[in-house]
């Protein structure tokens, strides 16, 4: 059975489904304010829900922090972008981390037109001292993918997973100002 609909009806639709994501991002976008605080090692007290985030992460994929300081918990919206960027590129230090492992020219300048499509949010939250964090992830074949356009070579992939692995247990480094 086929469903026809009018202009009418898709445009209703199509807002509806623009409406639910746009809730959606906004509820996982809200700052928590159930905050605790551990000790993550020498560079000091991280929140937990980093430490949560991190957990989270797939192990076969790259792991970006950035951070940014906001002005109040309440006017976060700037800050959130910056943490977001410099999350963003940690990741691209990864990869371009990645490429020298794997011999390759450096291919600092081809990442810096990359869009990381397929960067995924794992948390974005704000702490008692209102630092903004933003942890997010670039899995395994998005990660190849991107190696392979930015250097525009087909990779081996037992090579690609070798220099992969060196770079996924290297401590975490948070992006900051």
């Amino acid at each position: 059975m086929m469903m026809c609909y009018n202009k009418g009806m898709r445009k209703i639709v199509f807002f509806l489904q623009f409406g639910i994501v746009c809730a959606l991002v906004l509820v996982s976008c809200q700052t928590g304010l159930d905050i605790g605080m551990m000790r993550a090692g020498e560079e000091g007290e991280y929140p937990v829900f980093v430490a949560n985030a991190l957990r989270e992460a797939s192990y076969t994929a790259l792991v970006g922090v950035g951070t940014a300081q906001a002005e109040s918990m309440y006017a976060a919206g700037q800050p959130k972008i910056n943490a977001v960027f410099r999350a963003r590129q940690e990741i691209f230090r990864q990869l371009n981390e990645i490429v020298l492992n794997l011999e390759m020219e450096d291919a600092s300048e081809a990442f810096s037109h990359s869009s990381l499509a397929d960067l995924e949010m794992i948390n974005i939250n704000i702490d008692e001292n209102r630092m903004v964090w933003c942890i997010v992830q670039l899995p395994r074949n998005a990660c190849m993918q991107e190696i392979s356009a930015a250097t525009q070579k087909k990779l081996n992939t037992r090579d690609f997973d070798a220099a992969l692995e060196k770079v996924i247990h290297e401590p975490v480094q948070i992006g900051s100002n």
